[in-house]
C-alpha cells in the first residue's frame, strides 16, 4: 500500500475505467484518481458504478481533505 501526504495531492479526478453489460442495463464504472507531484496519479478508489456516485464522492474526499478545488 501506498502512503500519500495529504500536503503532497494537487486535484482529484474522476476516469472512467470501463462497463459491464451491454445496452440498458450496461453499467459503467469509474476510478478516483489523486494526482500530486509532477503530473503523477495514484487510484484512490475503483470500480465505482456510475459517474454521479463517483462524482459525489470525489466531492466528498475533496471536502474531507480539505482540497479547494471540487
Amino acid at each position: 500500500m501506498k502512503t500519500l501526504p495529504r500536503s503532497d495531492i494537487t486535484h482529484l479526478e474522476v476516469k472512467k475505467s470501463g462497463s459491464t453489460g451491454q445496452g440498458t442495463s450496461q453499467v459503467c464504472h469509474f476510478k478516483i484518481l489523486a494526482h500530486y507531484g509532477n503530473n503523477q496519479t495514484l487510484t484512490i478508489a475503483e470500480d465505482i458504478d456510475g459517474e454521479d456516485l463517483a462524482g459525489h464522492f470525489k466531492n466528498y474526499l475533496a471536502e474531507r481533505l480539505n482540497l479547494t478545488e471540487l
